[in-house]
């Protein structure tokens, strides 16, 4: 089976990768033959029907484009995130017009909808021809969690794009705090930029591409502060699953999708504002029984519902179920 993946980004997008590109091997072992290239790089339009399906990763396309698409034998459309929603500022009522239009048309013209969680999947039900929800994954073979002990120093973990700095840096208050009463807490940072503390220590750990599983494996306890908005409800945040496969307890909002990857006081802890961070913190940091148990219980889920081992066919099967009908 020829399968089209038309994407987001590159190999080098994140999106693009976890949700296409690293499914390629994969999914040559269950009998499909998929070739990713960005939607901007491609240009052979006429050729869409020499393949059994065309996959489009999230872009939203114009209506005659769309029309064009309607040339592929068959068409799925996969969302990793809420795409419609705005994301740092409001959509003018002509943005928000055009992005209902183009978000209609591709979904009905696609005979399968899939979704990377819950939230994303209710929202385009009432439009799509058919919805399936296939969560994130990530590579068993590359993820592999660190051995832990209990130990005297604390590394409290951020991983994550420059972009996404403000929302570390908001909870730097309950850092502070957290810090004084805990001596051996040590704040690691590892992106491509710098956050802009007032006053908290920290450790930069420059970004490289690949080295994730290696320098998350060094960190105890992971946090995901997040934005809130439409747009943060529907995101499955990729760093919140790698924490999960690195073998370590998250602390994050309680907040839609992301929410939903993890299970309260098992896997994770929520919290809302700087006193519930305070609050968290302080239970993480004292207890490093509990950040073994529930690190521990947060590669298990990992292991069960989002590598690429269990999602790989399921991804398969979907793509030869749509091509077929």
């Amino acid at each position: 089976m020829r399968v089209l993946a038309l994407t987001f980004g590159n190999a080098e997008q994140a999106s693009s990768f976890y949700r296409i590109y690293q499914y390629i091997d994969r999914l040559r072992e269950e009998g499909v033959a998929l070739t990713a290239i960005p939607v901007d790089a491609f240009s052979e339009w006429e050729k869409l029907a020499d393949y059994d399906l065309v996959i489009v990763q999230k872009k939203l396309f114009s209506l005659g484009k769309v029309r064009r698409l309607r040339r592929a034998r068959a068409l799925v459309y996969d969302v990793d995130d809420a795409i419609w929603h705005p994301q740092d500022c409001p959509h003018s009522w002509w943005t928000t017009l055009r992005t209902r239009l183009r978000l209609r048309a591709i979904l009905r013209a696609a005979r399968l909808t899939i979704a990377a969680n819950e939230v994303l999947a209710a929202q385009l039900r009432p439009i799509a021809t058919r919805v399936a929800v296939l969560p994130m994954a990530l590579d068993e073979r590359q993820w592999i969690a660190g051995i832990r002990t209990a130990r005297s120093e604390v590394v409290l973990g951020w991983s994550g794009h420059p972009v996404s700095l403000p929302y570390l840096e908001a909870i730097e208050p309950a850092l502070v705090v957290v810090g004084a009463e805990f001596p051996g807490a040590k704040l690691a940072v590892f992106s491509g930029a710098q956050p802009r503390f007032r006053t908290l220590p920290f450790d930069h750990i420059p970004f490289r591409a690949g080295a994730e599983p290696e320098v998350l494996r060094r960190f105890d306890i992971g946090l995901l502060p997040l934005a809130g908005g439409a747009f943060a409800e529907g995101k499955s945040p990729i760093k919140g699953l790698q924490y999960m496969a690195a073998g370590i307890p998250t602390i994050l909002p309680p907040c839609g999708a992301a929410q939903a990857m993890f299970r309260e006081c098992a896997t994770a802890l929520f919290a809302t504002d700087t006193a519930g961070w305070i609050a968290v913190l302080r239970t993480l940091l004292g207890d490093p029984a509990l950040r073994l148990r529930m690190g521990a219980e947060a590669r298990r889920d990992f292991e069960q519902h989002h590598t690429i081992a269990a999602i790989a066919p399921r991804l398969a099967e979907l793509l030869k179920s749509a091509a077929a009908n």
